[in-house]
């Protein structure tokens, strides 16, 4: 599922750069808005999870010039650890493939429940908006450098231990289409970076 993953990031990621290429920008505002919140979503629910004070969030902004379209959302906190930025930095993933999946399973579901099947497009975008938004920002992968500046061993540590639990998880192929088993998954492939990282802070001091 982590390829699959990947693959459906990538595909939504290719649709966005076509739409801002055409310079379609009205297509390219419905398509993304929807699962920009979601992307803030992310970061809140690790901010909330890590402890790390939220100074300010503006869940969606638009703004257009004669010659780009800029869309995203924005979340002002400050990381006190390595591990912590890293996951503020990806959390976004989890979030909108959560989201994804329950789109997914609506999608197939819907004409079961007896709802017009005309509708399922809706669930289709929703999904295709979502996995826009999963991607880490420029602004996030800023957030995370300036902490792996100030914390560069356990930074590298974290980034060891992340890419051991990817590919412990990639051997077990672990699921990750229902909710307990995307927080199986997210368990399996971060743990060991918070545990490495959280080892080297407390031998360095």
């Amino acid at each position: 599922m982590i390829l699959e993953l990947l693959l459906f990031m990538s595909g939504c990621l290719v649709v966005a750069e076509v739409l801002k290429a055409m310079k379609w920008r009205t297509p390219l505002i419905l398509v993304s808005l929807l699962g920009i919140p979601l992307h803030e979503l992310g970061h809140v629910l690790a901010c909330l999870l890590f402890r790390v004070p939220i100074e300010g969030i503006e869940w969606v902004h638009v703004e257009t010039t004669p010659t780009q379209c800029e869309i995203g959302g924005s979340i002002h906190a400050t990381p006190r650890t390595a591990f912590s930025a890293i996951a503020i930095m990806l959390a976004p993933i989890a979030c909108c493939w959560s989201f994804i999946m329950l789109y997914l399973w609506l999608f197939v579901s819907w004409a079961s429940w007896g709802f017009d099947p005309a509708w399922q497009w809706l669930l289709l975008l929703l999904a295709l908006s979502t996995g826009i938004a999963a991607a880490p920002s420029s602004a996030d992968v800023k957030v995370a450098g300036n902490v792996a500046r100030e914390h560069p061993g356990q930074f590298c540590m974290a980034i060891v231990g992340i890419l051991v639990g990817i590919t412990i998880a990639c051997l077990l192929n672990l699921p990750l289409v229902e909710w307990w088993q995307i927080i199986i998954g997210v368990l399996v492939m971060f743990g060991p970076g918070w545990l490495l990282s959280t080892i080297y802070a407390k031998k360095k001091g």
